[in-house]
């Protein structure tokens, strides 16, 4: 499960699934992710000495329920 997971996270897994989304939901998800962050802000990670670091290649992964958007909030 934890090698499925590390593939799934991968730019190329994600990029494959953000094509296969129709435009309309593809806004949503940018609505959504924007309102994540305006309300949690970044994600921690950014820049380290041998790259980018991802939040789910740090040692504490990000626990996506603790960024939640309430659904009133997304209709809205």
């Amino acid at each position: 499960m934890r090698e499925l997971a590390d593939h799934l996270l991968t730019d190329e897994s994600v990029g494959h699934g953000l094509m296969a989304v129709a435009s309309g939901e593809l806004e949503l998800l940018a609505s959504i992710a924007a309102l994540a962050l305006e309300r949690h802000g970044p994600v921690a990670g950014g820049d380290s000495e041998d790259g980018p670091r991802y939040p789910w290649q740090q040692h504490r992964p990000v626990e996506p329920a603790d960024r939640l958007v309430a659904e009133k909030d997304v209709l809205a």
